[in-house]
């Protein structure tokens, strides 16, 4: 289940095939990720047709199994290897960094390759001493097997006759796993979401799902569309963007704890191959690099030589291309790790709070403004266990969110007049605290935070370790970039917080989440009713905190961005971002006793 490219003039037969069939199949054609049903006629790029309702792109005409005979046949994946020189061995070598990382971050146990094509990661984490099993489809139900026989035991073999590989679906599989690994393998499969939904259920608690994949919003692919490597058709039968994948990942009730746009290979070849096959000669870098028996047609070695002389003075410009795509979180493939909790889900109901809670009340506050939308949605998810009230504080909104709020469990509370974001947080902490709250947690309703980290963000409160906690998009690798945030936005909020954490002689990760808890005790002292009445409310918080020395904590928080979650534009968070920098400026002239303010004063 490896994949490659191919230029428009160098389409397979297999894909000119499926392409005769394009008025036959298209018009019952369904997303290969969601299920939800496409209109074929509206490809951004020839053979594509990409989902309203969750952004994946589904191959159409969608092919059969004769079609995808055609795109596998023998020379995809010849037994004695498929590169030339040191090719194979790269890979191998690869293979081993990756079967490093799964004995990292894995616990004891055995390891699931799905896809496991000639068996190189079973073979690196072998040489580990972790078991490993590699799955591949079985005869007659995808793409390119032949019917094979089975041994003596009933257990199906692959066709080079490695026992350690399973010809079944994921489905007949019941053992539990440590990790499993989509290596490049999801987007060959015909039901990518249910067999991602099979292998979180395959993990043991603390488990690790590990998933690497062609990134179809990266650079890369809407530069070189038809010609891009990731494409790959008719072979990749689905195409992901990131947020697709991690939202799918959320679903199944996995965290997600890392997002890299380095680590799923293939980034710098990508855009070397793309930059080659521009040139004139109709060159295919893939090509080249194979060996004969590998290589979908035949080249003479005068063209694999200037092929691979063009790649060798390319190449700077592919890497400083593919650092690129990857700073701004659009890489050409995307690797993300997951894992199954170790103990059991907040989302699934205990039937009594943990003893650490104690007697503590916790009340969830909400400032919210047109939220109608996505309140009963964030209010349902929010782990009552752990919650003894949810207040909600409308800002004076023009939808229907206050008729909404009346209809759940939670406490109302409206503005006449709309008194801001900061203003709203003021009646939103006056009133947790007149109703006797312990630890306050501010929740935003538009749905961006997760509500089933409330737990994490209150324990350390709880345990005495903290004051205020704060959920960080940054707290973990990647977190920021999978949920959609804007590479603007993360350049901003890290550049801002590295010059408050030097004000506050502070080392958190960030200091501009909308997810927070709050003991008491804090709100007590420090004297927000003094604060701005906008977004800098939040930073003025963070400052006043760490003046009056509360302990401060952190915990990494997931964040979605969607159509209907709340974001301030360009120009209000250019004002935040000026009116914070003030709000640290004044601190530190409070504290040299140059200008004193009575944000700072008890």
């Amino acid at each position: 289940m490896a994949h490659r490219g191919a230029a428009p003039a160098q389409t397979c037969e297999a894909a000119r095939v499926v392409a005769t069939r394009q008025n036959a199949l298209g018009a019952a054609l369904r997303c290969a990720w969601c299920g939800a049903g496409l209109e074929v006629g509206s490809e951004r790029v020839a053979g594509l047709v990409e989902c309203d309702a969750c952004g994946a792109s589904t191959t159409a005409p969608w092919p059969s199994e004769d079609d995808l005979d055609h795109a596998y046949a023998g020379w995809y994946r010849p037994v004695d290897g498929r590169f030339t020189g040191a090719g194979d061995r790269l890979l191998r070598w690869s293979r081993g960094r990756l079967a490093r990382r799964i004995d990292r971050i894995a616990p004891a146990g055995a390891v699931l390759d799905v896809g496991a094509g000639d068996g190189a990661l079973l073979d690196a984490l072998r040489a580990r001493g972790r078991s490993a099993v590699g799955l591949e489809r079985p005869a007659g139900d995808g793409p390119g097997h032949a019917s094979l026989p089975v041994d003596g035991v009933g257990l199906p073999r692959q066709a080079n006759g490695r026992p350690d590989v399973r010809l079944v679906e994921i489905d007949e599989i019941d053992e539990p796993f440590a990790a499993v690994v989509f290596w490049h393998a999801l987007e060959h499969l015909r039901s990518p979401a249910e067999y991602l939904e099979r292998a979180g259920a395959l993990l043991e608690p603390g488990g690790v799902l590990i998933v690497a994949v062609p990134n179809a919003a990266s650079v890369q692919a809407r530069a070189f569309g038809e010609r891009w490597l990731g494409l790959d058709l008719p072979r990749h039968l689905v195409h992901l963007p990131l947020p697709a994948l991690v939202a799918r990942l959320r679903e199944l009730g996995l965290t997600v704890e890392r997002v890299s746009h380095l680590r799923g290979g293939q980034v710098v070849f990508g855009w070397l191959h793309g930059l080659v096959g521009t040139l004139p000669g109709d060159l295919d870098l893939y090509d080249a690099i194979r060996r004969p028996a590998a290589r979908r047609r035949a080249t003479t070695a005068g063209v694999r030589t200037a092929t691979l002389g063009a790649a060798l003075l390319l190449f700077p410009v592919a890497l400083a291309l593919a650092l690129g795509e990857a700073a701004v979180g659009h890489g050409g493939t995307v690797y993300v790790e997951a894992r199954r909790e170790a103990v059991q889900s907040v989302r699934s109901p205990a039937p009594a709070p943990t003893p650490e809670r104690g007697s503590a009340k916790v009340v969830v506050v909400m400032p919210a403004y047109n939220a109608a939308k996505t309140l009963e949605r964030t209010v349902s998810a929010i782990p009552r266990t752990w919650v003894d009230e949810v207040l909600l504080v409308d800002d004076s909104s023009s939808d229907d969110t206050v008729a909404l709020a009346r209809s759940l469990p939670l406490h109302l509370i409206w503005h006449p007049h709309n008194v801001g974001y900061g203003g709203n947080q003021k009646t939103c902490y006056l009133e947790a605290l007149q109703r006797g709250a312990d630890v306050v947690v501010m929740l935003h309703p538009d749905g961006q935070y997760e509500p089933n980290l409330i737990p994490k963000l209150i324990e350390p409160i709880l345990r005495g370790e903290a004051d205020l906690v704060l959920g960080s998009r940054f707290g973990a690798p990647g977190l920021a970039r999978a949920g959609g945030m804007p590479w603007y936005k993360i350049a901003a909020n890290r550049g801002l917080t590295t010059i408050e954490n030097r004000v506050l002689q502070t080392e958190l990760s960030e200091l501009h989440t909308g997810y927070r808890a709050y003991s008491r005790e804090l709100l007590l002292t420090v004297p927000f009713l003094r604060n701005a009445i906008d977004f800098s409310f939040d930073s003025e918080m963070l400052m006043q905190a760490a003046h009056f020395g509360f302990r401060i904590a952190e915990v990494p928080a997931a964040s979605r961005y969607f159509d209907d979650a709340s974001s301030i534009g360009i120009r209000p968070a250019s004002v935040y971002a000026v009116k914070t920098l003030w709000a640290a400026g004044r601190l530190a002239l409070h504290r040299r006793g140059v200008w004193r303010s009575r944000k700072y004063r008890p």
